[in-house]
């Protein structure tokens, strides 16, 4: 099945050492997690997300800042963009975008997200891109999709869409208010 974009998602529950102990959701949106008309969204960010890119990621600083503009475009807010080792585990605040693995499935994926967010809030503390080594057209935008917290949308031609071939640019749903969110905590440090 070429023309997914995600295999079922694995759902792991945990502590993230943050002060309400809440239990975090890392989740991985499933291609069985369509929902139809209007898209909804799961997750909420508190503060804008940076942007870490991790310097093995096979996306450029001006590639993740065209699709960062595509969803400032309906009304989303984003920090800093920048290059990082990704060596450390400190990706509170952070959209981190990296190479995928080996387990990675690249006969029937173009591109994962792991969200981290709390189930008892509905806020996002970090979210991971995977992408492999050529990233298809919309693919980088998509997977912001989910980093933001909405799930896949049954609309044809819609970016959402969990088929490559069936997605589009349509943005039906996704337009948010201007937002007025502060800086992310990692964002007080110049990176």
């Amino acid at each position: 099945m070429l023309f997914l974009f995600f295999l079922t998602g694995n759902i792991l529950f945990g502590f993230d050492g943050f002060e309400n102990k809440s239990t975090i959701r890392y989740i991985h949106p499933s291609y069985f997690e369509i929902k139809e008309e209007p898209v909804e969204k799961f997750a909420t960010w508190k503060s804008k997300p940076d942007v870490k890119i991790c310097n093995y990621a096979p996306v450029t600083v001006d590639q993740v800042k065209r699709a960062l503009s595509w969803w400032e475009k309906l009304g989303y807010k984003f920090g800093y963009v920048y290059r990082s080792n990704c060596v450390e585990n400190a990706h509170y605040g952070n959209i981190v975008i990296s190479l995928a693995g080996q387990d990675f499935d690249f006969n029937r994926s173009y591109g994962t997200t792991n969200l981290h967010y709390d189930t008892s809030t509905g806020v996002v503390h970090w979210a991971q891109i995977f992408l492999p080594e050529n990233v298809r057209e919309r693919v980088l935008e998509h997977e912001i999709g989910h980093a933001l917290g909405w799930h896949h949308s049954a609309r044809t031609g819609h970016i959402l869409h969990p088929s490559w071939q069936r997605g589009g640019w349509d943005s039906t749903g996704l337009r948010v208010p201007t937002l007025n969110l502060t800086r992310s905590k990692s964002a007080l440090k110049s990176p």
